[in-house]
């Protein structure tokens, strides 16, 4: 941060957008002309001596004199990994900063040495101690001000806070569908003693400096897109280095629930994982090539790298995105054009909400008739609650700034910036009442469900359906 205070042209490219609005509001706190740039909004400041990036935003044509690229241990990311290995390799920097957990030193080092850099190593150890605690945690006996409770889905995250409301314990709630504004108020509200303990995902892993006295993992597994696995030593000592920040407390604890939890977050944390291989992105000039686009994405992706240090970055997302507009491809003008198509099937949108995917499919089939594509509206957005309208209006309006960007769209940036406003602050007011709609009980009796139950039904009411159902096959 001091360097890139005193340069003349600097640059910060970091993992989430709320990591660059951190860095961007110290930097203006400094007075240092500062701009922002992320894939869903930018702020440019005409007299700008320093920009504050996500990773894949940074202008590698531009030249500075300090970078800092931080979260480096992101480049074996599957997904996201190459926008680090793009910056590592290709930033245009008299000085370069690259911060990194432990495990990335050796792959960065290789990259490199490869690329004939002179580098220094600067080692950071941590400061306060970080004690594993011998028993499991117990919600309703220890919870304490200043815990950090971890769990690994929105619905977990809101049923847990619901139990403590409860209990009278106020709850800041940290996930990852949260805009970034809302993260940061739900952190100060903890930081300024408003509430008294953090709920969250491990969304809370990257680039969090909050006063947590103790972490509890509520769960030890974790659903990875394709099943439950166990957390991995790089997760839990990402997590679990929240506990006992420098200049908050002396000592930091980790527990978890049960015992199994706590024997496996104790036996992993110590293990010293080393990333051995970067990811490295798709090479836009293979679009040339006579063959349709999935072809050329597949063929590409099943080519080994001659060089053990770097794989492919994951293509999964893109031939999902392929697929969803190929039945549709008559009535979508660029089609045929394979730059603007990789254009639509690269952009960053949530696969999992069909109400994105749908107004996607729309930008991608009209966005050549006006100067401008549809702005979206707030009443359309069906949902459950309230709550979850709001979250995914605000993909929505993300959507719309990064379709405007990426195809030279008008963009009604006023309107992005109050509308924006509105929904957080119904978002924040949705967070603000009681939450025990979201607590979980029994499909069929209401009884509450215990904490990370994965039926809908209590055990007793699962038994009787089970029962009777036997009892039916019996007869038949």
């Amino acid at each position: 941060m001091e360097r890139l205070k005193k340069a003349k042209c600097g640059v910060y490219a970091g993992p989430l957008r709320l990591l660059a609005l951190e860095i961007y509001d110290k930097l203006r706190a400094a007075e240092i002309p500062c701009s922002m740039v992320t894939g869903e909004e930018q702020h440019i400041a005409m007299d700008s001596r320093v920009m504050a990036c996500t990773a894949e935003m940074v202008d590698l044509d531009a030249e500075y004199d300090v970078a800092v690229i931080d979260e480096a241990q992101m480049i074996s990311d599957p997904f996201r990994g190459h926008a680090w290995s793009r910056l590592v390799m290709g930033i245009k920097a008299k000085e370069v900063h690259i911060c990194m957990a432990p495990e990335a030193e050796n792959i960065i080092r290789r990259i490199l040495k490869r690329c004939h850099a002179k580098y220094d190593i600067v080692r950071h150890e941590r400061n306060t101690e970080l004690v594993f605690e011998d028993r499991p945690f117990d919600i309703d006996n220890d919870l304490t001000k200043g815990d950090a409770l971890i769990l690994f889905s929105k619905k977990m995250v809101l049923d847990v806070a619901a139990r403590l409301e409860l209990q009278g314990v106020r709850a800041s709630v940290i996930y990852g569908n949260l805009p970034p504004q809302i993260r940061r108020k739900q952190f100060e509200m903890f930081l300024n003693g408003e509430n008294d303990v953090v709920v969250a995902t491990d969304a809370i892993g990257l680039g969090v400096n909050l006063p947590i006295r103790r972490i509890v993992f509520m769960e030890h597994m974790k659903f990875d897109g394709k099943g439950r696995r166990p957390l991995s030593e790089f997760e839990v000592r990402q997590i679990a280095g929240r506990a006992g920040r420098r200049g908050m407390y002396d000592v930091g604890y980790v527990t978890a629930t049960t015992e199994a939890g706590l024997e496996h977050i104790k036996r992993v944390y110590p293990m010293k994982h080393t990333i051995e291989y970067a990811i490295i992105g798709f090479p836009q000039v293979l679009l040339d090539i006579d063959q349709p686009i999935d072809q050329i994405l597949t063929s590409w992706y099943n080519i080994k790298p001659n060089l053990d240090v770097y794989r492919k970055m994951d293509i999964k997302e893109m031939l999902i995105k392929y697929r969803n507009l190929y039945g549709i491809r008559d009535s979508i003008a660029g089609f045929e054009d394979k730059r603007e198509l990789y254009n639509m099937i690269s952009c960053d949108v949530d696969l999992g909400n069909e109400k994105c995917m749908a107004m996607w499919r729309y930008y991608c089939r009209t966005y050549t008739a006006d100067v401008s594509i549809k702005f979206p509206v707030f009443d359309d957005v069906r949902g459950d609650t309230r709550l979850e309208r709001a979250e995914t209006y605000y993909k929505l309006l993300d959507l719309y700034n990064q379709f405007s960007v990426r195809f030279g769209k008008i963009m009604d940036e006023n309107r992005v910036v109050e509308e924006r406003l509105k929904t957080e602050d119904i978002i924040l007011a949705e967070l603000g009442k009681s939450k025990t709609f979201y607590l979980r009980r029994c499909n069929y009796c209401g009884k509450l469900l215990p904490i990370g139950a994965r039926s809908s039904l209590c055990d007793k009411c699962y038994y009787s359906v089970a029962g009777a159902k036997q009892v039916r096959g019996n007869r038949r």
